[in-house]
């Protein structure tokens, strides 16, 4: 929706071009207990993934796959690599045990040599191994599901959330031929991650994220929002109308007008257009809430002459020369606002403003024409003849509100507007497009969650380079810069000090290397062999003077004679039973951390840039020899202010860097600079022809008033409320500034009535026709704001809060101004 014309649009454009593996990517989010399990999990995802072509054309690990799970040591910093190395020396004569029996057989051998060896050497300290077998058993015992990570146990860390995360980049094949292309992937993904996920017991849990997830979701709320929303605001309409106009053929017919000017609108958009986007699908929102408008007056007006004329003909007639000079000003006004966008570079917009300006006319000529016809033919309500009529009567309290306190109401506003003066530069776009969409969804929520944990929005700046070497120096200016937490690029997969890393490598596997052999041959523990090794190392820390010197051991003893004593009172068949459960509970994870362990010690030689497999250069390398470069934000680009220094720190080196931020940003500046634009000639243009049409000043001024005033205070209100302008909402200023205008050109031409008394002006059918249609456009846009979708409920709010302020400062606002300048005049 933005033109493709504008140089960022075209760098982003070109960078697709380059690199189409990385456009229509959703991001599956792969959690788990233990970070063996998240493994797992997304290698068994993976492989189901690429197994469905017909849905998915690839499916990739970004930090995993055999290339980095064979050289996964020599991506560690030197000094992690020297203290896994450190580790698991001191640990190597308890490990060889359990690495040879992985079973509890194994792991009472283990916890046995361990505590000897501690008699020994008075220099190690197995306090946290200790502390976390002790917790695996406790789980054990008060029925809890548990499951020790052993890779926690070899770093001697406790995992954090990032560390039990893995992230899947799955390509979709969408199906245009459904409203929603992307649904059979998702559907699919979500399938297999109920099957993964099993009984829960592993804490594994898959989302999906990214851009097609997001619009998908995104559309499904609106669907749903939009259904709801739909029925309340035409109930709230009709009744509206019902009351308005007292008259059940007027409310249908008026209604029947309006559906089909929608419908002749869409006709033009097909043939003028050919399409709607997710901004100009909006057109019928903006149709209902000015051609509304229309249809009141003329049904009001109409009201008024039925009383006076001997039949509906003349009646009719009437009205409509009375109404078509004031509604046709309206019309041009309009269409001119709307049409000032179609120049813009918003094309989301400018196609909105071609349709909905058009719509102008359109609803223009069937009021003259359609409305008057189908009044004409139905039946006419008795009851309005009777009632209308109110022109005639005296005004009521409200009605003459604005008259006699015209000094002190037109003090306040002054006051008012003076006010949110200071508040208006406060007014802002919010350049986050995750803002605007329904938190509640997965996509969003996932997201969300992932911000939270890291303290940073996970999108990107993408830039490319020529050359390796060109990477490599841009990569290091980058990184100085304050705004770059780092930067990622084919030379991310190129480990540093590779040959001393080796060293320390081959130092693990002579350690380690016979002690991880395949321990298939081992044979199956009996549950007797089981029991006997556990009561064996019941009586070493009896006999151990570390139990005197270590607290995790007498918790970690307490725990086990505790355990032992639930099998001794336990059935046979349960004692097996309990057994299983806790062997799977401490030693689940410990196979796989073995294989993990043996493939990363199989490394045996360094490698260059030319030495990465296809799968991984293909990410980073384009065809044509383009590398690509990942810049993160050091800082949380959600914000506004950060967003800005970020991709201005980053064009500063390399202007043509794009992808998300850079996008996110150009694109609300494009916005931003289009409504300006389109607002500042809209204003001028109308002024013109408002100034060619009454031929004086004051009257323009006047008509002008309720949308200069109401939109101050709607400006200040966005700040009070903390309702930031957004992609979503900014659609809204066209219609605030239509309603506007024809309020203000409604009130000014009945001024001009030379039968009207003055002190009458609220009481007249003009009055109430622009109180109904403010109320008509409430109930149908107010009821957005109760949209899960952040977007449109911002849009429904900020259309509730304008309408509602035009419609004040049109009815006792601008009245108080005129009858406190005639007095002060006559004064």
């Amino acid at each position: 929706m933005i033109s493709p014309e504008l140089p960022f649009h075209k760098t982003f454009t070109d960078y697709e071009q380059a690199f189409p593996n990385h456009a229509g990517n959703v991001v599956i989010v792969v959690e788990a207990d233990t970070p063996e399990f998240a493994d797992q999990a997304a290698r068994a995802l993976v492989e189901l993934v690429k197994g469905e072509h017909d849905i998915f054309e690839d499916a990739y690990l970004p930090a995993g796959g055999p290339f980095i799970e064979l050289n996964g040591l020599l991506f560690l910093d030197y000094e992690k690599l020297q203290d896994l190395a450190d580790n698991l020396a001191k640990a190597q004569y308890f490990l060889a045990a359990l690495f040879q029996d992985q079973s509890l057989r194994g792991l009472f051998e283990l916890l046995d040599i361990a505590v000897r060896v501690l008699e020994d050497d008075k220099k190690q300290n197995l306090d946290s191994f200790f502390l976390r077998i002790d917790k695996a058993f406790r789980k054990t015992l008060d029925g809890e599901p548990y499951y020790l990570s052993w890779q926690d146990i070899l770093s001697d860390t406790d995992s954090e959330i990032k560390d039990r995360r893995r992230f899947i980049m799955a390509k979709l094949r969408f199906d245009y031929n459904k409203l929603l292309p992307a649904e059979r992937a998702l559907d699919a993904i979500h399938t297999w991650a109920s099957a993964l996920a099993g009984d829960g017991t592993q804490g594994i849990r898959i989302r999906v994220t990214g851009a097609p997830a997001l619009g998908h979701e995104e559309i499904l709320s609106l669907m749903k929002g939009s259904t709801i929303a739909g029925i309340v605001s035409l109930i709230l309409v009709f009744l509206t109308l019902l009351v308005g106009f007292r008259s059940l053929p007027m409310v249908f017919a008026t209604i029947v007008s309006l559906v089909v000017g929608i419908l002749y609108t869409a006709a033009f958009a097909t043939w003028a257009i050919g399409h709607l986007n997710l901004i100009s699908i909006a057109f019928a929102v903006l149709y209902i809430g000015l051609g509304i408008d229309y249809g009141i007056h003329f049904c009001l007006r109409y009201h008024v002459f039925s009383t006076y004329c001997e039949n509906r003909l003349d009646a009719l007639h009437n009205t409509i020369r009375c109404m078509a000079p004031a509604l046709g000003i309206c019309t041009l006004s309009t269409a001119i606002g709307f049409y000032a966008f179609v120049p813009t570079a918003y094309l989301g917009v400018s196609e909105l403003g071609l349709i909905s300006g058009t719509g102008m006319f359109i609803s223009f000529i069937i009021s003259m024409t359609l409305l008057p016809a189908m009044l004409h033919l139905l039946p006419k309500s008795q009851k309005v003849i009777n009632t209308v009529d109110s022109e005639m009567a005296e005004p009521n309290f409200l009605q003459r509100l604005p008259i006699r306190y015209s000094k002190p109401i037109s003090l306040v506003s002054g006051l008012i507007i003076a006010g949110t003066l200071f508040l208006l530069p406060k007014a802002h776009f919010d350049y986050d497009p995750i803002k605007l969409r329904d938190p509640h969804t997965e996509s969003v929520q996932t997201l969300m969650d992932m911000i939270a944990d890291t303290g940073k929005h996970p999108s990107t700046i993408i830039a490319l380079a020529s050359s390796a070497e060109e990477t490599k120096a841009l990569s290091e200016q980058l990184e100085a810069l304050p705004e770059v937490d780092r930067v990622v690029s084919i030379h991310t997969y190129l480990p540093e000090d590779q040959m001393a890393k080796l060293i320390l490598i081959e130092e693990i596997d002579l350690i380690l290397g016979l002690q991880i052999l395949d321990s298939s041959l081992v044979t199956a523990p009996t549950t007797i062999e089981q029991r006997k090794k556990l009561n064996n190392f019941l009586i070493t820390v009896v006999n151990s003077s570390m139990k005197e010197r270590s607290e995790p051991l007498r918790k970690l003893e307490a725990t086990l004679i505790e355990f032992n004593q639930r099998l001794d009172s336990s059935l046979p068949e349960t004692v097996q039973s309990i057994m299983i459960d806790t062997e799977s509970s401490l030693l689940a994870t410990l196979p796989f951390v073995v294989q993990q362990l043996r493939t990363a010690l199989s490394t045996t030689e360094s490698f260059s840039l030319n030495a990465i497999p296809a799968s991984i250069k293909d990410l980073w390398v384009s065809r044509d020899e383009r590398y690509r470069m990942q810049i993160f934000s050091s800082a949380d680009i959600s914000d506004n202010i950060e967003l800005e220094r970020f991709v201005t720190a980053v064009q500063s080196v390399i202007p043509n860097a794009t992808a998300g931020p850079v996008f996110i940003y150009e694109s609300g500046r494009a916005i931003v600079a289009s409504f300006k634009q389109a607002f500042a000639s809209a204003f001028v243009l109308v002024l013109i022809l408002l100034f060619l049409i009454f031929r004086n000043a004051i009257d323009p001024f006047l008509v002008l008033v309720p949308l200069i005033v109401a939109g101050i205070i709607t400006g200040a209100a966005t700040v009070a409320f903390n309702i930031p302008f957004n992609f979503a909402n900014i659609i809204a200023i066209p219609l605030l500034l239509g309603l506007g205008v024809d309020n203000g050109v409604h009130l000014v031409h009945r001024l001009h009535d030379p039968q009207l008394d003055k002190s009458r002006l609220l009481a007249t059918s003009t009055a109430r026709g622009i109180f109904f249609s403010a109320l008509t456009t409430i109930f149908s846009f107010g009821t957005l704001a109760f949209f899960s979708h952040r977007g449109t409920s911002s849009m429904g709010q900020l259309l509730a809060i304008g309408v509602f302020l035009t419609m004040a400062v049109t009815l006792i606002v601008l009245p108080a101004f005129l009858f406190y300048r005639a007095n002060c005049r006559d004064g």
